[in-house]
């Protein structure tokens, strides 16, 4: 009787693999993209907060993907004035998010 188990068990293959391999990535939960769009949208009220010009540069170059000479053509200012603009935007950028608890820490808790 044990001969013949056994001979019947190694005839049989595992679908464990198979399931696992089958089964679809589900992605993130629905609380992580909760706290990611959290913080897009806290990121995108930072943005808004900058001057006029350095709002336009830094949403062009970052969510237009433009290079600084598509800026200028857009914006008619030199290439150069684009990238004064773009600096002054990004540096204004770090230090309001520094200034913002939820947006200095990845995890949005104070470091210590």
């Amino acid at each position: 009787r044990i001969i013949d188990i056994g001979r019947k068990e190694s005839r049989m293959t595992s679908m464990e693999p198979t399931l696992y391999r089958t089964m679809p990535d589900e992605g993130p939960s629905p609380l992580v993209k909760a706290e990611g769009k959290d913080l897009f949208d806290r990121l995108l009220a930072v943005i808004d907060g900058l001057p006029d010009a350095q709002r336009e540069v830094v949403r062009l170059k970052f969510q237009g993907q433009m290079n600084y000479e598509e800026i200028a053509e857009v914006t008619g200012k030199t290439v150069n004035a684009v990238g004064v603009l773009l600096h002054m935007g990004l540096k204004n950028l770090r230090k309001r998010m520094s200034d913002d608890p939820e947006l200095s820490s990845p995890d949005g808790r104070e470091e210590s």
